[in-house]
């Protein structure tokens, strides 16, 4: 083999090696001119990803919930101006088969550039590719919105306004609520939620506008108050009560000593009372935890709640 030729090999491997980050790898980024490397195509499973919008300066995880066989994400952003494409870190997800959390607080800095999430599946073969909302609020450090807890299924969330706030919109799971709140005259208000936050584990915020109509200030809404009362495990099944406008269930079993994570069949309930088959999972197995998640209609992620056995020792 000549030189010039082993050179260009060595140089294109190099090349190869360069842009394929490994999993835990430092949060290094890379950059590329987009030349049709940066062309992504998925297999169609964005449905079945809901990812929360990110607000620049008050975020610092892109967090987010999923099904299927997800288990590897990272993030892309485009330059409007130069097409220069940046690519986060690879990372796995390892704590669950539900919800995600990705670091992006240093990654994502300007509302201009474009965000796209990509999820993996085990053979690393991308999966899902969606953009991400980003926003940032215009206010100053005197546009502020405080608020009390708000207890689950109650209807109303209360707070103050401060500075140059003028009214107030609900905004759940990205949805932003139709209806809005003017504070009084000394910055109080009550916000009629009725049966628009459905779950603790809903994405709720509170955002703030001038009278110009700009978001100046958001804040995120402290959800409490459970949807599950107890669940057991009794031998072959979960057994619990739940209330609200639950759709569906499902189980997650973790044998935390193998890390393997198994998620049972979506079941559709209409009665305040579960009983969900788990015979087929081994839960009696030593270090094994199992979970029960509660949905809505919309696949929005609503509760959770660990089971806890009569039975086994899953400790």
């Amino acid at each position: 083999m000549n030189k010039k030729k082993f050179l260009l090999i060595f140089a294109v491997s190099l090349f190869c090696v360069g842009t394929v980050p490994t999993i835990g790898q430092a949060a290094t980024e890379q950059q590329t001119k987009l030349e049709g490397e940066g062309v992504v195509q998925s297999d169609g499973q964005e449905g079945n990803v809901k990812i929360n919008s990110f607000y620049i300066g008050m975020d610092s995880y892109l967090r987010g919930t999923y099904k299927g066989d997800m288990t590897q994400i990272r993030l892309k952003k485009t330059n409007r101006t130069t097409n220069t494409v940046t690519w986060g870190q690879r990372i796995s997800i390892i704590d669950s088969k539900v919800r995600f959390n990705y670091y992006a607080k240093k990654f994502i800095n300007n509302t201009s550039d474009k965000i796209e999430f990509l999820g993996y599946n085990d053979a690393g073969k991308l999966i899902c590719s969606q953009v991400v909302t980003v926003g940032k609020t215009k206010g100053g450090a005197k546009d502020k919105l405080l608020l009390q807890p708000y207890t689950v299924l109650s209807s109303y969330l209360t707070g103050s306004a401060s500075g140059a706030v003028s009214y107030c919109k609900l905004e759940v799971n990205g949805q932003l609520d139709s209806s809005s709140v003017t504070p009084n005259i000394d910055g109080i208000f009550k916000y009629y939620v009725g049966n628009k936050v459905k779950g603790k584990l809903n994405d709720v915020y509170l955002n703030g506008y001038d009278a110009q109509k700009k978001l100046i200030t958001r804040t995120k809404v402290t959800v409490v108050g459970d949807l599950f009362g107890d669940f057991v495990l009794d031998y072959d099944n979960i057994r619990g009560t739940y209330r609200g406008g639950v759709a569906y269930v499902q189980a997650e079993v973790i044998h935390q000593f193998e890390g393997i994570f198994l998620m049972g069949p979506e079941v559709a309930v209409s009665k305040q009372e579960i009983a969900y088959d788990v015979k087929n999972y081994d839960i009696g197995r030593p270090m094994t935890e199992v979970y029960m998640y509660a949905f809505d209609k919309d696949g929005n992620l609503l509760d959770c709640t660990r089971a806890y056995d009569t039975n086994y020792s899953l400790e």
